[in-house]
């Protein structure tokens, strides 16, 4: 990864992603550390919070307010629908608790509101969701042991 550039460091997080393999988690942590490419950035908060780890989940919640544009193509043009996306994907596959179709649905029904407010209101139900809740994911650094996965298991990160 480290003597990669551009594409070829996206194609590897992206591996690392699809393989769950415990290995990519120090290598997705370096790339929050050291990149500054949203793509890169994305992929790499996603594979984190894909194993429950805060920095991750963090990093995507931090996203979701963005105004950048992300370098075309890419699946949507916002880095804040990427990391809404991101994050919506991993509450559901993970279990987390934030429900975002009671939140949407309760948010929708105002009136009151500009579609814009509406947006920035339901970043800061999530905002105020994970601060309530960050205790839950693990202050994983570089150095701490990775997590074990068994043969079993099809390299699943566990939703513990």
């Amino acid at each position: 990864y480290d003597s990669a550039e551009g594409l070829g460091k996206k194609l590897i997080l992206t591996c690392f992603l699809g393989s769950r393999d415990p290995r990519a988690i120090p290598v997705f942590a370096r790339t929050l550390d050291n990149e500054q490419g949203m793509k890169l950035r994305l992929t790499a908060a996603s594979g984190l919070a894909g194993w429950n780890i805060r920095r991750g989940v963090a990093e995507l919640v931090r996203l979701l307010d963005s105004e950048e544009v992300l370098p075309q193509p890419a699946r949507m043009m916002y880095v804040r629908d990427n990391a809404q996306e991101h994050f919506r994907n991993a509450n559901a596959r993970k279990r987390w608790g934030f429900r975002f179709k009671e939140v949407a649905q309760s948010i929708g029904r105002r009136t009151d509101l500009s579609a814009d407010e509406k947006a920035t209101l339901f970043v800061a139900e999530i905002r105020k969701w994970f601060a309530e809740n960050e205790h839950r994911f693990p202050d994983w650094k570089l150095g701490d042991p990775l997590p074990e996965v068994s043969a079993g298991d099809n390299n699943q990160p566990t939703d513990e």
